[in-house]
Parts: structure tokens; sequence; C-alpha cells
């Protein structure tokens, strides 16, 4: 929940190693897209890219409505969050 709105949202959270072959991050199944896409409240992802899982390199935040089962990294990159 959101302490300033109170308005109530999903996270599902990611971590991937690599890209594939075409430079995609293969980030969630079909199933769970479509799962996600059927809740009434905001869902957003949380992709832990490369480093370790503890310590990843990069995380992005992405919003249900710009994710695709795969998803380009130069797409994620416009919602990576910095690391302090």
């Amino acid at each position: 929940m959101d302490l300033k709105t109170k308005e109530e949202f999903w996270v599902e959270c990611k971590y991937r190693s690599k890209t594939n072959d075409k430079n995609q991050i293969e980030a969630v199944k079909p199933f769970q897209l479509k799962r996600h896409q059927n809740l009434k409240e905001p869902v957003y992802y949380l992709i832990g890219f490369e480093g370790e899982p503890s310590n990843p390199k990069e995380i992005f935040e992405i919003p249900i409505e710009e994710m695709y089962t795969s998803v380009y990294l130069s797409h994620a990159r416009k919602f990576k969050l910095i690391k302090i």
C-alpha cells in the first residue's frame, strides 16, 4: 500500500542473470502476465538483472502496462531504478 495515497498495488519480483540471443530479458511466463493483467490493483514488476540475486547490477521497476513476457533490455532500462 502506498502510504501517501493509500492505494493498494502488487509487486512481482524477479531476478535474471542474462538476456536471450535477441537481447531480451525473459521476464515472466504468459500465464503469469495474464493472471496479473486480471487484477484490479496496479501491478509493478521489479526485475533484478545481472550481478547476484542479492545484489543485482541493475534493477528495473516496470508497470504492467509496459510489461511483456520478454522485455528488450533497452525497454527495461527506461524503468531503471538508481541504486543507493
